[in-house]
């Protein structure tokens, strides 16, 4: 009994670790910053060895445009293929409101 206990512990200890790796609240050193210490988001963007942007870093893309990229548009103004566009409406006129 205390070895499936002690094991089970075990189990969810090494499960939660990998939760304190993320550390999206600590502020990166490399990054340009305005007097007040927010981020300048005009800054040019930091360049590689060879010239090109780097754009590695953290990405959190808009939850509402990873389901539905044309979210903000209107059904009539999506450039839907003929069969596509009959789906839409139908599943359009089905949505609830």
């Amino acid at each position: 009994m205390n070895r499936r206990i002690a094991s089970s512990v075990a189990v969810l200890v090494f499960v939660c670790a990998p939760v304190q790796a993320q550390w999206l609240k600590v502020p990166q050193a490399n990054i340009p910053r305005t007097p007040d210490g927010k981020p300048n988001l005009s800054a040019p963007a930091p360049r590689l060895p060879n010239g090109k942007p780097d754009l590695s870093g953290i990405w959190e893309p808009n939850s509402k445009y990873v389901r539905d990229l044309a979210a903000d548009l209107k059904l009539e103004d999506v450039p839907f293929q003929p069969t596509m566009l009959r789906i839409a409406c139908l599943r359009a006129c089905l949505r609830p409101s």
